[in-house]
C-alpha cells in the first residue's frame, strides 16, 4: 500500500509550492523577507503543451499538467534545469462549449503533490473530463485513478477545473458533474477507493479550501463554490454541513473563497462579495451573512489578504484593484480602472506580486493608505492565464505554448 501523508505543508520543504495558489491554497508565499523581487534573470523554459492548469513543485521537481494533439499529458521536469525526467499521457477528448470556442479544451485543474520525493510522494492530476490519477512523484508510475461513473463535464462551457484538495486525513477531494447535479468525493488513494462521497449541486469552476469555523471544538469544513451555491462539507464523512444559495446565470462560480478568521469571503461576477459566519446552532450548521457588497463583483481572478485586507482585481472598470475590510466589507482602495484584464496575485511579505495576463509581473505596496507601484517587469511575451509558482528563489510564469523559470535576484 502506497503511504499518504495527510497534510503536505507539514512535510514538504518550505520552498515548495505544492498545490493550487500555493502552500497554504491562499495566494502566500510562505516566506518573503525585503523588497521582493530585486532582479529576475531568465533560467530555463520548455516548450508546454494547451491548458492553463499551473505549475507546482516538490522535492526539486515541477510538475506541468497540458494537453497535446487530444491528449492530456503530466510531466515532471528537474527544478533547476528544466529538463524532462518523466511523462505520463493518457486520451481525453474533449470539446469545450460553443461559447468558449476560443479557449484552450484543457487541463484546468491545478495538480497536488503529497508527501514531496519520497517513497510514498504522490502527484495528482484532475483531467478536464473529471478523471482523477495518482502518481508517484519518482517515475510517474500509476497508484490509482478515479474514473467517475458519469465523468460528464458537457454542460460545463470548459469541462472540470477546481484543483484537488488533500483533506487533513489523507482523502483527496475532486468534485464532478454538470450543471444537471455532481458529486464531491474524498478518495483514498492507498486502498484505491472512495472513502465518501456526496451527491448535490454540479461542480463550479472555483477550488475547495478547508476552513476551520470560529469555537475551540469546531472541526475544520470543506468549503467550495459548486455551480449555484457556497457548501461546506465534514472533511471525515462527506456529510453535508451546511448551504447557502449563489446562483449565476451561466453557472459561472470561479473564484476560490478566502478564510479570514471566523469568515469565509466569497465572489463572484454577478452576485458580487459577501462574507458567511459559519455558526453552529444545536446540531445543525447554518451560514450567517456578516456582510455583502453586491456591486463589487470578481470574475477569474481569486483575490488575497495582503497586509489584513481583501484585495483582488475586480471585472469592473476593465479591471480594478480594490481592497476591502474583511470584517466589515467596506473599501479601504480602489485603484484605476484598465489596470489589466485579467491577473494572479501572490503576497511576498510588505510586496503585492500582481502577475498579469498580458505577460507583466506588476509589484505593489502601501504607500500613505494607496497601492502604489514599485516594479514591472515583463515575465512573458505571451498570454499568461496560469497562476504562477515561486519556489525558494525560482519563479515559474506558464506562458501561451511556455514554461519559464527565472532567478530571483
Amino acid at each position: 500500500m502506497t503511504e499518504v501523508t495527510a497534510d503536505p505543508a507539514r512535510t514538504l520543504s518550505g520552498t515548495d509550492w505544492p498545490q493550487w495558489r500555493g502552500p497554504r491554497r491562499d495566494g502566500r508565499l510562505a516566506d518573503a523577507n525585503g523588497d521582493w523581487p530585486g532582479t529576475l534573470e531568465r533560467e530555463w523554459s520548455v516548450t508546454v503543451g494547451d491548458g492553463y492548469s499551473s505549475p507546482v513543485v516538490a522535492g526539486g521537481r515541477v510538475f506541468v499538467h497540458q494537453r497535446r494533439n487530444g491528449e492530456e499529458a503530466l510531466q515532471a521536469l528537474d527544478l533547476g534545469s528544466g529538463e524532462l525526467l518523466w511523462e505520463a499521457t493518457g486520451e481525453a477528448p474533449f470539446a469545450a462549449n460553443s461559447y468558449a470556442v476560443d479557449e484552450d479544451a484543457g487541463p484546468f485543474a491545478t495538480p497536488l503533490v503529497v508527501a514531496g520525493d519520497g517513497p510514498g510522494g504522490l502527484v495528482y492530476s484532475f483531467g478536464v473530463n473529471g478523471v482523477l490519477e495518482g502518481r508517484s512523484v519518482r517515475d510517474g508510475a500509476l497508484r490509482c485513478r478515479l474514473a467517475p461513473p458519469l465523468p460528464d463535464t458537457s454542460k460545463m462551457f470548459t469541462g472540470a477545473a477546481m484543483s484537488p484538495l488533500l483533506a487533513r486525513d489523507g482523502a483527496v477531494v475532486v468534485h464532478v458533474g454538470d450543471d444537471r447535479g455532481g458529486r464531491m468525493v474524498g478518495f483514498d488513494c492507498a486502498a484505491g477507493q472512495e472513502r465518501w462521497s456526496w451527491s448535490g449541486d454540479g461542480p463550479g469552476y472555483a477550488s475547495p479550501i478547508l476552513f476551520r469555523p470560529g469555537g475551540a471544538d469546531a472541526g475544520e469544513q470543506i468549503v467550495t463554490m459548486t455551480d449555484r451555491s457556497v457548501v461546506a462539507l465534514d472533511p471525515a464523512s462527506g456529510e453535508l454541513l451546511w448551504r447557502f444559495d449563489f446562483p449565476d446565470e451561466w453557472n459561472e462560480n470561479i473564484v476560490t473563497p478566502l478564510a479570514v478568521g471566523d469568515l469565509v469571503i466569497v465572489a463572484g461576477v454577478r452576485r458580487g462579495t459577501l462574507a458567511l459566519r459559519p455558526v453552529r446552532r444545536g446540531e445543525s450548521w447554518q451560514a450567517e451573512v456578516a456582510w455583502e457588497r453586491p456591486e463589487r463583483t470578481f470574475y477569474m481572478s481569486s483575490p488575497v489578504l495582503f497586509d489584513g485586507l481583501y484585495v483582488g482585481l475586480s471585472n469592473k472598470r476593465k479591471g480594478q484593484l480594490v481592497a476591502l475590510d474583511p470584517a466589515t466589507g467596506e473599501d479601504r482602495f480602489e485603484g484605476e480602472g484598465r489596470f489589466a484584464d485579467g491577473a494572479s496575485l501572490v503576497v511576498a511579505g510588505e510586496q503585492l506580486l500582481v502577475f498579469t495576463q498580458a505577460g507583466e509581473l506588476v509589484v505593489l505596496a502601501w504607500r500613505e493608505g494607496r497601492l502604489e507601484e514599485t516594479a514591472r517587469i515583463e515575465v512573458a511575451d505571451s498570454a499568461v492565464r496560469a497562476h504562477p509558482a515561486v519556489a525558494g528563489d525560482l519563479l515559474l510564469v506558464r506562458a501561451a505554448g511556455e514554461l519559464i523559470a527565472w532567478r530571483i535576484g
